[in-house]
């Protein structure tokens, strides 16, 4: 078989902004979102299709729209008989949805899409429940759920958020998809004020 030639795409990128909800939407698409997360490292559809035990037809619809809406991105090639193989990697480490977005869309249309990000997160929790990954206390060394009110001044709020941002781009650059021993680790955090 012929080895991969790499294309010109390069490393991904630490972090991107999104400016589109409906590229949030794709990515919290199951199928599509967990295709994303394993294209932190490249992969090929058939690779993919075995490390998720689905059949490969049922990626190349996904890969193709991720690639589109370019969070993924051809990062090798090579010839297997008369057909083009490409292998996939992110375009970016890690994205965060832009906040001008805030100001960019309809209410309704942006409460879809946080909302979505609600749903994605509490789908995965429930899973990791649901099989017993996650047993509650005799996690609580490595995972972590609260929902927590505070009565907090607008510098508190300002000094939380910075300091939570800071712990995150703390954390994020050590993240090494190469790292076979580390494991995926999920983080889903909300922090807004809300009126009475």
């Amino acid at each position: 078989m012929a080895d991969w030639v790499p294309t010109d795409a390069g490393e991904p990128a630490d972090e991107i902004e999104l400016a589109d909800l409906d590229i949030l939407g794709d990515l919290t698409h199951p199928l599509r979102g967990a295709i994303f997360r394993r294209l932190k490292q490249p992969h090929s559809a058939a690779e993919l299709a075995e490390s998720m035990d689905v059949p490969v037809t049922r990626l190349y619809h996904h890969l193709n729209r991720l690639e589109q809406v370019g969070v993924i991105r051809v990062v090798a090639t090579r010839r297997v008989g008369a057909v083009t193989e490409r292998r996939y990697q992110v375009t970016a480490r890690s994205l965060r949805l832009s906040e001008t977005s805030n100001d960019r869309y309809d209410p309704r249309e942006l409460s879809q899409a946080m909302g979505a990000m609600y749903d994605f997160a509490k789908l995965q929790l429930q899973r990791e429940v649901e099989t017993g990954a996650f047993h509650g206390r005799s996690n609580e060394r490595d995972s972590m759920l609260a929902l927590q009110g505070l009565n907090l001044s607008a510098d508190q709020r300002e000094q939380l958020v910075g300091r939570l941002r800071e712990v995150i781009d703390e954390f994020a650059a050590l993240d090494d998809p190469a790292d076979g021993a580390g494991g995926q680790f999920v983080l889903f955090v909300a922090a807004h004020p809300i009126t009475d």
